[in-house]
């Protein structure tokens, strides 16, 4: 996949299925659907990915916050990235999906029984994904 696919892709990704599934979408991801912002956002990530180098990119620190789990006083730690930051990521990652993917066994083989299998199709990545 080339670089111009794997940002519109994870945009498309960050679209559909949202930064996470803790915490409710961000403006951003809204702001994603506006042809010229998205145009912008496309640009400026193509420019720092096109240098090649990882600390050009210019990632934000993670900010946490604590959840409530089942039982009184137990809490789960959630990460919260900057949308900015996630299409960023995942832009690297979607590039080299395609490789990854082939090198897999294959499905008939049942060696992997619960597994993803990268087959991107409206903005889901994986195989099957494709309901919120």
């Amino acid at each position: 996949m080339d670089i111009e696919q794997a940002v519109n892709l994870a945009i498309d990704n960050v679209i559909t299925e949202w930064l996470n599934d803790i915490y409710p979408t961000a403006f951003e991801v809204e702001m994603l659907k506006d042809q010229e912002f998205r145009n912008n956002i496309i640009k400026a990530i193509l420019a720092k990915l096109k240098k090649n180098s990882i600390d050009e990119m210019i990632f934000s620190h993670l900010e946490y916050s604590y959840f409530p789990k089942k039982e009184a006083f137990d809490f789960r730690k959630a990460a919260s990235i900057q949308p900015w930051d996630l299409i960023k990521y995942l832009s690297l990652v979607l590039m080299c999906a395609d490789d990854i993917e082939a090198a897999r066994p294959k499905i008939d083989e049942n060696i992997v029984f619960f597994s993803y299998r990268f087959l991107p199709n409206a903005g889901f990545l994986f195989k099957g994904n494709n309901k919120k």
